[in-house]
């Protein structure tokens, strides 16, 4: 690449030297290539990085088949197994742009990675889609103040954005409805998978989602790669919340579902434990704010 680089600030000098008021587009052209040169080289170390951290993973969990097993051992029903299931999943694929939390601090606020890249973005409306409201919306506001982002919304626990955004706001719709593994209702709840609203909404893409509903993730993220067998996921980056209520699962069967999700091109660029559980309701860390990009991804604003 730096020899590539070379030759085209060589290509170019004839151009410069007859017509100087080149000189701009020139110094465009090349910090543009450094700086795909650049982004190439981050996410070459990333991905090494990663594969590294899937091999001592799968290491650790073949060794310790015998010992390794609940997903929040306790000292007195499970001595000697000194872990907790998120210290098996590091997000240690890094994000090779800027990394920036937008929103409140705490829960309600949320990473992203590659802000400035969405930011720069003015040729067209970045498509959000935001499953889990409740009663805060300062990160899809912070979104919609600072991108061209269109946010639709999706909550059945409330009737609309929290107080941070304006029903009135053109940028952003609402639906009372869940996300789930498959179309139909539940306890008087409409649920639809990603797939069907996608299509409702006439959407073949989205930039960005972020998920924090409170378990119902696991079906839908599972649908949505059932859909999606050889295929690219049509997401290029995802803010969830992974929430284990202390369901009867083992790390290894989690790290089965993680590992096919992985194999999507879907890369952890970023943790957030929610420790908040721990004082005040189930006594273990259950829940865990992930971001995720897609690295297989001919449509995604941060790789081009």
């Amino acid at each position: 690449m730096v020899k590539n680089l070379t030759w085209a600030s060589l290509a170019i000098l004839p151009l410069l030297l007859v017509f100087p008021s080149s000189w701009n587009w020139a110094i465009g052209f090349l910090l543009n290539a450094v700086e795909k040169h650049l982004t190439t080289r981050r996410a070459h170390l990333s991905e090494e990085a990663w594969r590294v951290s899937t091999r001592l993973r799968q290491e650790w969990l073949d060794k310790s088949a015998k010992t390794v097993g609940a997903l929040f051992p306790t000292r007195k029903e499970n001595a000697g197994e000194a872990y907790v299931v998120w210290d098996f999943f590091p997000p240690t694929y890094s994000c090779p742009w800027d990394v920036r939390r937008l929103g409140n601090l705490g829960d309600g606020g949320k990473w992203i990675c590659g802000m400035s890249k969405y930011e720069s973005v003015l040729s067209r409306p970045i498509v959000v889609y935001s499953f889990g409201i409740g009663d805060d919306s300062s990160f899809e506001a912070d979104l919609l103040a600072m991108t061209s982002a269109q946010v639709f919304a999706f909550d059945y626990t409330t009737d609309g954005f929290g107080p941070e955004i304006s029903t009135n706001d053109s940028g952003t719709s609402f639906e009372k409805l869940a996300l789930g593994g498959e179309d139909g209702h539940r306890n008087d709840v409409e649920y639809q998978t990603l797939t069907s609203i996608m299509q409702r909404l006439g959407h073949d893409y989205v930039d960005i989602i972020k998920m924090d509903i409170e378990g119902d993730e696991f079906p839908a993220l599972t649908k949505l790669m059932d859909e999606n067998a050889g295929k690219e996921l049509p997401i290029g980056q995802l803010l969830v919340e992974f929430h284990h209520w202390g369901e009867n699962q083992t790390v290894q069967e989690f790290a089965q579902w993680w590992d096919r999700f992985e194999g999507f091109g879907m890369r952890p660029v970023w943790c957030e434990a929610n420790l908040i559980t721990v004082t005040w309701e189930t006594g273990f860390p259950c829940c865990a704010e992930y971001v995720w990009v897609n690295t297989h991804d001919s449509q995604s604003i941060l790789w081009k």
